[in-house]
């Protein structure tokens, strides 16, 4: 999805399960940020937690559509910031359990620090 930096929206990809398919996630994203913080994008509220895969500090930023969401966010080289987020609606325990799970993997294909 391309980004509108008029209304704080870095481009992104955004993915949902196969029609028909049986599936927990309801979305999965990520942002890339060359122009506007994470702070524009998140809100002000500071993040709740932190961990670091891959060399990268991950922030668990607040969703204001709340708990069932699960966002994350780190600076990597070129970036403002790179975000995942996940949705798994119904099972709010289990939104960020998805959102951990790819980190690695996106970790791995950013640029080195």
């Amino acid at each position: 999805m391309p980004g509108e930096p008029e209304r704080l929206v870095p481009p992104g990809c955004s993915w949902s399960p196969v029609d028909g398919v049986p599936s927990r996630l309801s979305t999965f994203s990520i942002v890339v940020s060359v122009d506007i913080h994470p702070e524009e994008f998140y809100g002000t509220a500071p993040p709740t937690g932190t961990r670091t895969v891959g060399g990268y500090e991950w922030s668990r930023r607040p969703n204001p559509f709340g708990e069932q969401f699960c966002d994350f966010a780190t600076q990597a080289r070129g970036t403002r910031f790179v975000g995942i987020g996940t949705s798994v609606l119904g099972e709010p325990e289990q939104a960020c359990a998805v959102a951990e799970q790819a980190l690695p993997l996106v970790s791995a294909h950013l640029a080195g620090r």
